[in-house]
């Protein structure tokens, strides 16, 4: 069995126009896009990962990169109050990623997410931090902007 996968926010920079998704595991792409967005301010992208068979949901994330000609290491000011916010000594996406409190904060922001989805079978139950964003040059995208599972 294929897993289907849900592309949820992607920079305009990083993927051409014609981009195709597959659909939304039980129809809650949708509704979880804004949410994320919205509830989780440091995430930059974000990919819903399902088995056909189950309601259950991981997510991929990315944090946002700071602003600047080679900052992209460290967090945006809205990872740094999000780190702040949870306790959190990291200052960089790679500290973010393997601090418990960071995770934590991340957590909490997805389980308000998971408040707000219609269907309480169908939830985020696990998440991971990507180091990268999903482009071409990192391999993680096609050239046409198919995913390259």
């Amino acid at each position: 069995p294929s897993l289907l996968f849900l592309l949820l926010s992607l920079s305009p920079a990083c993927l051409p126009a014609c981009l195709s998704l597959s659909p939304s595991p039980r129809g809650v792409g949708a509704c979880v896009r804004p949410q994320v967005l919205e509830s989780i301010e440091a995430v930059e992208h974000c990919m819903l990962v399902s088995h056909w068979t189950s309601d259950d949901l991981g997510c991929l994330l990315t944090l946002r990169p700071a602003d600047g000609p080679g900052a992209h290491l460290a967090l945006h000011r809205s990872g740094l109050q999000l780190a702040d916010s949870a306790g959190s000594d990291a200052t960089t996406i790679m500290s973010a990623r393997q601090c418990p409190r960071f995770r934590q904060g991340l957590a909490g922001g997805l389980a308000k997410v998971n408040h707000q989805i219609v269907s309480r079978r169908v939830q985020i139950r696990r998440f991971q931090v990507l180091r990268d964003g999903f482009s071409v040059h990192n391999g993680l995208l096609r050239a046409e902007g198919t995913l390259d599972r």
